[in-house]
């Protein structure tokens, strides 16, 4: 018999006290016996329960400019995102006009590439760069 913990197999000796139990008291409390074996365990548990999402996979996104999603690719509470997935396109009338305003800056840049006053290329430079 193996020890309990914190306690020698010398002092378990010394200590052990049986009880027998006729069988009418075995029955009484609900005691049954039954032999060894080796087979497979099949126990049904039923429990209520809740699915959650994960807080710490949870993102939120806010956006810092005005306009409206044009098309949503995510459309649904609980569906699965990659990282990279495009969630949704945007239109901005800000985004538009920045845009336009950087592709001619980008143009200008390329016709003055040639100029041969340097000042013009440095100021066609610094265009595109607030253009970004």
């Amino acid at each position: 018999m193996g020890t309990m913990s914190g306690h020698s197999s010398m002092e378990m000796e010394s200590s052990q006290a049986y009880a027998m139990v006729t069988p009418a008291r075995q029955q009484l409390i609900g005691v049954t016996t039954a032999l060894v074996s080796m087979r497979p365990l099949q126990t049904v548990i039923r429990a209520v329960g809740k699915v959650d999402y994960d807080e710490q996979r949870l993102t939120h996104i806010n956006l810092r400019i005005s306009g409206w999603v044009e098309d949503l690719f995510v459309d649904s509470t609980g569906q699965l995102v990659r990282k990279g997935q495009p969630l949704f396109t945007l239109y901005s009338q800000e985004l538009v006009s920045a845009q336009e305003e950087y592709l001619l800056a980008m143009k200008a840049n390329q016709q003055i590439q040639n100029s041969p006053l340097l000042e013009t290329q440095h100021q066609t430079a610094q265009m595109v760069q607030s253009a970004r």
